[in-house]
């Protein structure tokens, strides 16, 4: 039987790497494993545009399995100089199964594959094809090993790659996760604010201060720096991938619709946007490389499960 313990593992796992937006603990921790869930982001800037939506379906449960169904659509739209030598338009398509097996709720191991392309065209042809391989094992109530394959990483890209995690603490009030490159800190400072940290190593990273403003409104402080990656259609260099990099502080304020929708809206001011293509984000050799003005934003996020 699915429980919430190795639900929250699984979708930090599989899920996080693509994003770090806010989640809704109280959701992960229900006991309840939604049959459907949907995830909606919408973000707009004078010089960009970006929109996103990503779905979960489980189709099969046994006593002591499951398998679930993906699909995630992400566009970006970024306003350009006139001498640009890059794309303007990025799209990421994808989908994706996931098999878990679990003896008891801190013993239990996951498979998941998604296929799709993040390009300026994609599925034009097989270089703009995107694959991810992933394994979660959690051997034992404090570790977790985890193996991930993916041809457009951000980091290490086309090495698969192995990882050990230690649960610290995973519970409603407080979570610790320490591993590489994957950490997760959140915990309660006061009866009503919170402090979390989450990064994939070595370029995703988010801080917040939250305060429980309310019984239904959860009001938030956020430092975050976020990455996508893209590859280029035509590419001279097939190991070059394209790097938007975004940092941002903003103001967010959360709160439940329902007890299954939960709204976030987001105002705040970006800057340190860059754009560029290499073979790695942290090369000396990068081509069309392009600063956006920073500038205020606001975005939204919206969840659904069932």
């Amino acid at each position: 039987m699915q429980t919430k313990y190795h639900l929250i593992i699984v979708q930090l796992f599989l899920y996080l790497p693509m994003t770090l937006y806010s989640q809704d603990f109280s959701s992960l921790f229900s006991g309840r494993v939604p049959l459907i869930s949907l995830n909606t982001h919408y973000h707009k800037q004078s010089n960009q545009e970006e929109t996103s939506a990503r779905a979960n379906l489980g189709v099969f449960r046994g006593a002591s399995s499951q398998v679930n169904l993906s699909a995630r659509f992400q566009e970006l739209d970024l306003d350009l100089s006139e001498n640009k030598t890059l794309p303007s338009r990025y799209r990421q398509i994808d989908a994706g199964i996931a098999y878990t097996q679990s003896s008891d709720p801190k013993n239990f191991w996951t498979l998941s594959a998604q296929y799709g392309s993040a390009s300026d065209k994609p599925f034009e042809n097989s270089d703009v094809s995107t694959l991810s391989l992933n394994y979660v094992y959690r051997f034992s109530p404090n570790w977790i090993f985890l193996a991930n394959y993916s041809n457009n990483r951000s980091f290490l890209n086309n090495i698969p790659l192995p990882s050990i995690v230690y649960v610290h603490t995973l519970s409603r009030e407080r979570t610790i996760l320490l591993g590489v490159p994957f950490l997760l800190i959140r915990t309660p400072i006061s009866e009503k604010f919170g402090l979390s940290y989450t990064t994939l190593m070595p370029y995703t990273h988010k801080l917040s201060l939250t305060h429980q403003t309310s019984p239904f409104i959860q009001t938030s402080i956020n430092l975050e720096q976020s990455l996508q990656t893209y590859l280029k259609y035509q590419r001279e260099n097939s190991k070059d991938q394209i790097y938007f990099v975004r940092r941002s502080a903003y103001l967010s304020f959360q709160s439940g619709l329902s007890r299954n929708i939960r709204l976030a809206a987001n105002l705040g001011h970006a800057f340190g946007q860059r754009l560029f293509e290499a073979e790695s984000f942290g090369s000396s050799s990068k081509s069309g490389k392009e600063k956006l003005k920073d500038g205020a934003f606001a975005k939204v996020d919206l969840n659904i499960t069932f």
